[in-house]
């Protein structure tokens, strides 16, 4: 599962591997649909080629954390590519303080 604070975002790549696991080209006409698998968690970010995309989370109230998965689906010559990533979105280094204060 990959890591992702909330105040950065990160990079995906995609690449191409042939039935052997071997570094591959994309198929010609290869065009690439990224999608959050919870939109509320996930902002997804297609670049202008449609092969990479910039992802960035955020952390659902009441929560110390939030997961969702990265899915890319890619059609091209009559063939049909899934891939999903897992990510958890957790927060970001230490800003500032807060002081909370009880009446005793």
């Amino acid at each position: 599962m990959f890591i992702l604070h909330n105040d950065k975002p990160a990079s995906a790549t995609l690449s191409f591997v042939d039935s052997e696991g071997i570094p591959t080209t994309a198929p010609d006409g290869a065009v690439a649909i990224w999608a959050a698998s919870d939109p509320e968690v996930l902002t997804v970010t297609p670049s202008a080629d449609g092969l990479s995309c910039e992802v960035n989370g955020d952390i659902l109230a009441g929560q110390t954390s939030s997961q969702a998965q990265l899915q890319v689906s890619i059609t091209a010559g009559g063939q049909q590519f899934n891939g999903t990533a897992d990510i958890q979105v957790v927060p970001g280094a230490a800003a500032g303080i807060q002081i909370t204060l009880q009446e005793l």
